[in-house]
């Protein structure tokens, strides 16, 4: 990972490089956190952007990122499998980043590995430069022990007929259903981590 800019021998300022992969399948959000990203102060910052999972895992696969920003919601389902695949991997903190800042959502990627988490109207300059700043400094978050009461009301609601709900909204569901399946599989995760 890249280190803060220090003055070498010569008293000049050097910087490190700093790769960042962006994984958000809206380009709108990606290119404005990209610029963020790249005016950095003490970083030569190189983004690449990944539209979907199976985009940023060919390209974790073939390339080295010091970091990743990961939107919440992709158009192929959440970015939590991915950051939960990353929090075994060290030295590439991720950055969980949406449009619906809920407090669920939140713990969510955190529990699931996330370091962090930027609600995409906070996506400006100063937001996104203590982000990564934090993130090279290896500062995690205080984590929730354990989930809330709402997330753990969101993973265990059920229908009469004892199966999870469903809002009938199509393939994808309701955000309120992608949050109760991730819920549940980041607490199916920490079952099993736990079991070791």
């Amino acid at each position: 990972m890249g280190a803060l800019a220090s003055d070498d021998l010569t008293g000049a300022r050097s910087t490190s490089v700093l790769r960042i992969l962006i994984v958000d399948d809206d380009p709108v959000d990606a290119g404005l956190l990209a610029d963020a990203c790249v005016a950095v102060p003490a970083y030569d910052v190189r983004c690449r952007l990944a539209a979907d999972l199976d985009e940023a895992r060919r390209m974790l696969a073939a390339e080295a990122f010091d970091m990743v920003f990961a939107d919440y919601w992709l158009g192929d389902g959440t970015s939590v499998p991915l950051i939960a695949e990353l929090a075994r991997r060290p030295g590439c903190p991720v950055i969980m980043t949406s449009s619906a800042d809920t407090l669920d959502i939140r713990t969510i990627g955190t529990r699931a590995g996330a370091q962090g988490f930027l609600a995409k109207p906070d996506l400006t300059r100063s937001g996104v430069h203590a982000a990564i700043h934090a993130a090279v400094r290896g500062r995690a978050p205080a984590r929730a022990d354990g989930l809330p009461k709402s997330a753990r009301r969101l993973a265990s609601a059920d229908t009469d007929a004892g199966g999870p709900r469903s809002s009938g909204t199509g393939e994808g569901g309701s955000l309120s259903d992608r949050i109760r399946a991730d819920a549940e599989a980041v607490a199916s995760l920490l079952r099993r981590g736990r079991a070791r």
